[in-house]
């Protein structure tokens, strides 16, 4: 639950820190390649249709480079690269970094999802299913929250302190994750492994 919760954390301080900052440290993103120039809100909802884009473009090529990795690794460089992509946004104002942030960011979420997703499903068992659930959406709920809270810390702390404590969180997120993952894989090898020492 605390995983999920620092995890997702991490796309809400998009749409709630990162957001506010560009709107209230740029006055205008400049990109020289299309000779334009954007506000700060203008480069938000320029990110977010990025996001959308990237999402559905790499979610159909996406496959089957997932199945060439095991579960627990797809999840460990899917998350690293979710972490690190939403983390330069905090930092950055380059529009060119921004944006391939974002798309490390995209690409990192597509990686991890499906491995996040059959982690929840082999915890819930079938009688607790409902239970479950429900946790994972207080869980996303708590995600929110804790973005939402980012907000105070534009005037309060440096970009460069507010960026760290970000990067921080996911990472204890990450090692979280690999932490149930790994007693997962443990516990679905460990019916094989008594098999094995009693000859069978």
């Amino acid at each position: 639950m605390l995983s999920t919760m620092l995890l997702f954390s991490m796309e809400s301080h998009f749409s709630n820190y990162i957001a506010t900052r560009f709107q209230k440290e740029v006055e205008h993103f400049h990109i020289s390649a299309l000779n334009k120039s954007f506000d700060g809100f203008q480069m938000f909802g320029f990110l977010r249709v990025e996001n959308t884009l990237l999402v559905i473009l790499f979610s159909l090529i996406a496959s089957r480079l997932i199945k060439r990795l095991s579960e627990r690794g797809s999840y460990y460089f899917g998350a690293l690269f979710y972490v690190v992509g939403y983390s330069i946004l905090t930092y950055f104002n380059q529009p060119w970094i921004l944006l391939l942030s974002m798309a490390l960011a995209v690409i990192g979420e597509i990686f991890f999802i499906p491995s996040y997703e059959s982690c929840l499903g082999d915890l819930a068992q079938d009688e607790l299913r409902s239970s479950y659930l429900a946790m994972n959406k207080i869980a996303l709920k708590g995600s929110m929250l804790i973005g939402s809270l980012g907000i105070f810390l534009i005037d309060a702390l440096p970009a460069s302190t507010v960026t760290f404590i970000i990067f921080f969180t996911g990472m204890v997120a990450l090692y979280l994750g690999n932490v149930v993952m790994r007693a997962l894989q443990n516990q679905k090898t460990k019916p094989i492994d008594m098999l094995i020492d009693r000859g069978y």
